[in-house]
């Protein structure tokens, strides 16, 4: 009787613990992986599990399965820590095992087994040039193109048993290690700091005595931004490919924007600028500050990003406050921190807007979608005006997409029109105050760097704060 697939092989969470202990393993502490805040430029809500780590853990469910010829492997999307996670055996034929690892119905990853006696071939040596940062490089794409070297091993036999037991008795200590090196290479080597592991194709070969990987640049491709590296070591042999990723979107300097508003625009004027620290929500705040008012500038997750935005505010010789602020949280214990009370509020919180996909409603993320767009915009003024803050002048950021809907962005046109039909609501019947819908082109953020940002965006945006004057 034929096995029904796919059978499971177990669930888990990767909690915070856990990623740290993968880190100090294979030596991959990229900030994705150790920082919140540097994950969310993925459009993750925390930090990412490690793709060798999910990679590992699957192999150590899946148990003895007889000797392993090879491995392919695609990293097909990224998992965020406390994220559920299935294992799955997903076919079995002779020869051959697929697996694949699952997060609420979202493919994570997918590898292929082959089952049979390593590779006889001949190895080259491994460099003698050893790389062993403690913080992630960020190389150039000419930087990357002759580098050659070796990715030691950083724990020992026995600390890579204690964790992968399973798959250390079926690959042998070494294996595991180099995976784990493979993951080191990749997000601290090259191409580093802003890199996706992307996919493994490895032969396994004769036991190797050293303890490192060795690695030299088969390929680095500026325009497809894919970088395919040949590795050896640990009883392996092939290739793994990584994708570089776009280095963090700068938004125009206070010292340029202030160019475009009249020093006096908004004299006297305190905003609270809801989602201050980076894209809109950031040139918001430099064009407030720049025409003489002061933004308060919040954050959720980006303390560091909302630092700098104050910090280059005050060099330049403007006023600026910090606030923390979570519009998933209750708002109404927050806003105790409120430095002054505002007289305009700008409602720029925006969550990980990633496509759909599939021709399904995603209700979930419709809730998710509304809770930012809406109903915390509907409370925040709402208390703002019980604290005393009246009359009030509210900004609503909207969206072109609402008219062009691309795909897999419905759920995302629903919530902002949702947005504009409870501003236009709220100023009827709101006495005191007033909300300026203002529908916007999508901006240069981390979650569109292939977009250009110009002058004429922020201009945009500074005739919609004029309006509310």
């Amino acid at each position: 009787m034929t096995e029904p697939y796919p059978i499971s092989l177990g669930a888990r969470r990767f909690s915070r613990d856990d990623l740290d202990r993968f880190a100090a393993l294979s030596g991959d502490a990229n900030p994705i992986h150790m920082d919140a805040a540097a994950a969310r430029r993925l459009g993750s809500p925390g930090a990412i599990v490690h793709g060798a780590q999910t990679l590992i853990w699957c192999l150590d469910r899946l148990g003895p399965v007889g000797p392993i010829a090879s491995l392919r492997v695609n990293f097909d999307s990224f998992l965020p820590q406390d994220v559920p996670i299935e294992a799955r055996l997903v076919s079995r034929a002779p020869g051959r095992l697929q697996l694949d690892a699952r997060a609420d119905d979202r493919l994570v990853m997918t590898a292929v087994l082959a089952i049979g006696a390593p590779a006889t071939r001949e190895i080259n040596p491994i460099p003698t040039k050893i790389y062993a940062p403690t913080t992630a490089t960020d190389p150039s794409i000419d930087d990357m193109a002759p580098m050659a070297g070796q990715i030691p091993f950083v724990a020992t036999q026995a600390d890579w048993a204690a964790a992968f037991p399973q798959a250390c008795e079926m690959l042998g200590w070494q294996r595991v290690a180099a995976l784990g090196a493979a993951s080191t290479l990749v997000g601290m080597v090259c191409p580093g700091l802003y890199s996706i592991f992307n996919r493994i194709a490895l032969d396994t070969v004769g036991d190797d005595e050293n303890a490192a990987l060795g690695f030299r640049t088969a390929s680095a491709d500026g325009g497809l931004r894919r970088v395919g590296l040949s590795v050896w070591g640990g009883g392996w042999a092939g290739t793994v490919t990584a994708m570089m990723r776009h280095r963090p979107v700068v938004q125009v300097p206070i010292a340029a924007l202030a160019g475009l508003v009249a020093p006096d625009a908004f004299a006297g004027l305190v905003a609270l600028v809801v989602g201050g620290s980076r894209g809109l929500g950031e040139v918001a705040a430099k064009l407030v500050a720049a025409g003489g008012g002061v933004p308060i500038v919040t954050y959720a997750a980006g303390a560091t990003e909302a630092r700098a935005v104050v910090a280059e505010i005050a060099a330049w010789g403007g006023r600026a406050d910090l606030m923390q602020l979570d519009v998933e949280q209750p708002l109404a214990p927050q806003l105790a921190s409120l430095p002054a009370l505002p007289d305009l509020l700008l409602h720029f919180a925006t969550p990980a807007i990633l496509p759909q996909r599939g021709p399904a409603l995603d209700v979930a993320r419709l809730q998710r979608y509304l809770r930012f767009y809406a109903s915390s915009f509907h409370e925040l003024a709402r208390l703002l005006m019980q604290a005393g803050a009246a009359p009030l002048a509210a900004l609503y950021p909207s969206s072109t997409y609402i008219d062009e809907r691309p795909a897999g962005l419905v759920e995302y046109a629903m919530a902002k029109l949702a947005g504009e039909l409870m501003c236009q609501d709220m100023t009827r019947t709101m006495p005191g105050f007033r909300a300026t819908i203002l529908r916007l082109p999508p901006l240069a953020t981390d979650q569109n760097p292939q977009l250009q940002n110009t002058d004429d965006g922020a201009a945009r945006l500074l005739a919609g704060l004029l309006a509310l004057r």
